[in-house]
């Protein structure tokens, strides 16, 4: 629930930001959106190598908190 709501909370700002800020927002489709996900599915460790120890640690924080959240009956 808190994810569909955050979704279109940040939708709804996205839709709302001033032109003259030069803000553009792309909808992509299904197949874009799946080279999307290919093409950057290696951005984490780029990131997190160029970044770092202490980067490296708070994603491990995140990624065992999400694995603990995904075990919880919802």
């Amino acid at each position: 629930d808190f994810r569909s709501r955050s979704r279109a909370y940040s939708r709804n700002q996205l839709e709302n930001l001033p032109a003259r800020i030069g803000t553009s927002v792309y909808d992509l489709s299904d197949q874009q959106r799946s080279k999307w996900v290919k093409i950057t599915a290696t951005t984490h460790n780029t990131l997190l190598d160029r970044i770092g120890a202490p980067a490296i640690a708070l994603y491990d924080i995140i990624d065992d908190a999400k694995a603990l959240y995904s075990g919880i009956d919802n």
